[in-house]
């Protein structure tokens, strides 16, 4: 069965995509924190030490981590100057490693007082379950859903996730409605 498409095209690629920075969120988006001074002391790869620049700037702007695929050029570029590397040696894909990513990540949690959206994906099926049931409108679903996760401090899942738990839900809901109405009109039948 496929999933349903909960925001126009252009919005769900989109909703997966880091922000696109102006030179000034670069600046303000894109520092070096404290947070990391554990990556800068212990690790020498420059592609770590972008990496992890990128995944914090990105996730101070979202709440969200995103694929390495679709890191901009032009912040790649300004986090390399930023960090006196020579930007054409820098190759994240290759060099940067996924076990970096992921310590990386939990570091960003932890320094910003966040937690993972897996940690928590038992109250974002409830959430939605619960939305489903009070006949909300999936694209509202995701925002509210949102909304709740910044206000808690949860990481906010990719819009796959959020596709995946609408479409069940829906689905769970629908059939339990017509599984309820079946029941109605085979007791009036009965009845008749």
């Amino acid at each position: 069965m496929s999933q349903f498409q909960v925001l126009p095209e252009y919005d769900a690629q989109q909703f997966d995509k880091p922000p696109k920075f102006n030179n000034q969120e670069r600046i303000s988006f894109f520092i070096m924190d404290k947070i990391l001074d554990h990556v800068f002391v212990r690790n020498s790869n420059p592609d770590a030490r972008v990496g992890a620049i990128l995944q914090l700037g990105y996730f101070k702007a979202t709440n969200k981590f995103y694929n390495i695929n679709s890191y901009y050029k032009q912040d790649i570029r300004y986090i390399s100057d930023l960090l006196n590397v020579d930007y054409k040696t820098i190759n994240l894909l290759r060099n940067y490693p996924s076990t970096s990513k992921s310590n990386h990540k939990r570091l960003i949690l932890e320094g910003l007082g966040f937690e993972s959206f897996y940690k928590h994906k038992d109250l974002f099926d409830e959430t939605i379950k619960n939305f489903v049931a009070n006949q909300m409108l999936p694209r509202k679903i995701i925002y509210s859903v949102i909304d709740i996760f910044n206000e808690k401090k949860i990481e906010t899942p990719s819009y796959d996730a959020f596709c995946k738990s609408i479409t069940k839900h829906f689905r769970d809901f629908e059939s339990s409605n017509i599984e309820q109405l079946d029941k109605i009109l085979t007791k009036n039948l009965f009845l008749c």
